[in-house]
């Protein structure tokens, strides 16, 4: 009867055989997915100044923004985005009012429509501000 290869040979001819096409795939998906992470961490960091900008002009003044606009231009002079970057993820901002709240929010076209929603504050009829104005 005749021995077989021991299972390690075995093993090691078969990562001999799918090194290389499993490290092209990889590098493939990494040549994919890596900007796409780039992109949302750059994003989130956007999102956040442009809602820190909302928060702080609620706060000094105790009014929702005439225009979200001016805290998107506001955040983007902050976070180092080139005007190309900005072309292709088209940023838009919005306001509303939900359940007591205001609620900001900013969307992108790219990657994939991605949009980030924030609770900057109260928006009681009381305090003279319970809708958004122009800026949606």
């Amino acid at each position: 009867m005749p021995l077989g290869a021991p299972i390690h040979w075995r093993l090691l001819g078969l990562w001999r055989s799918f090194r290389y096409p499993l490290i092209i795939g990889l590098a493939i998906l990494a040549w994919i997915y890596v900007p796409q992470m780039e992109a949302r961490h750059l994003q989130n960091a956007l999102a956040a100044e442009f809602f820190a900008e909302c928060r702080k002009t609620l706060k000094d003044t105790e009014t929702i923004p005439k225009v979200p606009d001016e805290a998107l231009d506001v955040a983007i002079h902050r976070r180092p985005v080139t005007s190309a970057t900005l072309q292709a993820w088209s940023p838009t901002v919005s306001t509303e009012i939900r359940s007591g709240q205001w609620v900001a929010r900013i969307e992108f076209l790219q990657p994939k429509g991605y949009v980030v929603e924030q609770t900057i504050g109260p928006a009681l009829s009381e305090s003279g501000y319970d809708t958004p104005s122009g800026g949606q």
